[in-house]
């Protein structure tokens, strides 16, 4: 489908602003559970979590292999 085109090549890019991300980062620091498990929805290559934080398990599920690689907040993923 057109879908599946578009999203074979990945494209790398932030897709909130720098504000947002960082607002962002602040509240996971607050609700994400140490070394907890995450599901990690509509991820790509930057999950925005805390800079020393590591979950026991992250699974992620997105819409391009390669920007999922690219994260090394994941323990697994799918597309």
């Amino acid at each position: 489908s057109d879908d599946q085109l578009f999203y074979l090549i990945p494209k790398f890019v932030q897709h909130a602003g720098a504000e947002c991300r960082e607002s962002l980062t602040k509240y996971y620091g607050c609700v994400l559970p140490d070394n907890g498990d995450v599901l990690d929805l509509c991820s790509s290559w930057t999950s925005h979590y805390p800079k020393n934080y590591k979950a026991k398990r992250c699974a992620a599920l997105g819409l391009n292999a390669l920007e999922l690689l690219a994260n090394p907040a994941k323990t697994e993923w799918t597309v």
